[in-house]
């Protein structure tokens, strides 16, 4: 593995781990709650989604340089219709908790983008160097 691969790994990881950290200290000392399990699911399938989208995205920069603006506006596309998705769902399912987990969700959703973002720009001026 490679330590682009392994960097953006860990950060994710951090990533999740302060978002879940966070989120479970806001609604146990400020709210009083237990965090919903619509948050824990929403949680987990943004950043299964993430590493999904980043793998796919390193491939199509190596197979296509030329195409990976489209693909990655692609894959901000899907990304934020599946958030809509989610979000839509848990409305219907859990509306009491819809509020929290829709603000843990869009700050993790964001925090994920950031990081995406900022590795693949590094991985394409590390490819650009290397032509």
């Amino acid at each position: 593995m490679n330590t682009a691969r392994a960097s953006f790994y860990l950060k994710i990881i951090l990533i999740a781990f302060i978002s879940a950290l966070v989120s479970w200290l806001v609604a146990r000392y400020a709210l009083h709650i237990s965090v919903p399990t619509s948050f824990w699911v929403a949680l987990g399938a943004l950043l299964g989604l993430t590493l999904l989208i980043h793998i796919v995205l390193q491939k199509a920069n190596a197979l296509r340089p030329a195409m990976f603006v489209a693909y990655f506006m692609g894959s901000l596309t899907v990304k934020i219709l599946f958030a809509g998705g989610l979000l839509i769902t848990v409305g219907l399912l859990d509306r009491a908790n819809l509020t929290f987990t829709a603000i843990g969700f869009f700050i993790t959703y964001v925090l994920l983008t950031i990081l995406e973002i900022n590795s693949l720009i590094a991985q394409i001026r590390v490819d650009k160097g290397k032509n």
